[in-house]
């Protein structure tokens, strides 16, 4: 609300959702992670008229109707696609992928193959913005420049010779969408 009470105008950055950018460093680990899934794992999304399906409903379908055992694979509900189906061998993927879609039955699979990316956007980073971060030790001012997109230390002129807040210069979407406290 404004100081009179009144609601703020449509599309007043006070009533858009909060969004965040993160990063999100690669490690061995999330890579590791990231290569099983992308060659072991398929999405399934319900289609048609989207009935009710559960796990033992997709459970059902894969050993009945593809053959494949029901110790061979995982399976577990998923957003934005309905499930995440893990197989222990390409084999079976394969089958599945590449199968027909079962006739007469009461709902239907679209499969995909996990990608990591398949909710990824692609956007401009237009506003360039100088951020003051507080208490950072020092090793750790050093750091930061890794895990960050285009992170530039501000110029001395900026910050002097007063180092108790860590000032960078950033590229973000806009500056309102950005969680500037925290």
């Amino acid at each position: 609300m404004s100081p009179l009470g009144t609601p703020p105008p449509p599309g007043h950055h006070s009533c858009r959702p909060g969004l965040e950018i993160v990063v999100i460093p690669r490690s061995v680990e999330l890579q590791a992670a990231d290569d099983a899934l992308s060659s072991l794992a398929l999405v399934a999304l319900v289609g048609g008229s989207r009935p009710t399906v559960t796990i033992a409903d997709v459970r059902h379908q894969l050993t009945l109707f593809y053959r494949i055992p029901d110790d061979a694979f995982s399976i577990s509900c998923y957003a934005p696609e309905d499930f995440l189906v893990k197989f222990n061998s390409r084999h079976d993927l394969e089958d599945v992928l590449r199968g027909p879609v079962p006739i007469g039955t009461p709902f239907f699979l679209v499969w995909k193959r996990w990608w990591r990316q398949s909710r990824a956007s692609a956007g401009a980073l237009k506003y360039k913005v100088l951020v003051g971060l507080s208490g950072l030790p020092a090793h750790v001012q050093r750091i930061l420049g890794s895990s960050c997109a285009k992170l530039e230390e501000a110029p001395v002129t900026t910050t002097g010779e007063d180092r108790r807040e860590y000032v960078v210069a950033g590229w973000c979407v806009h500056p309102t969408s950005s969680p500037w406290r925290r």
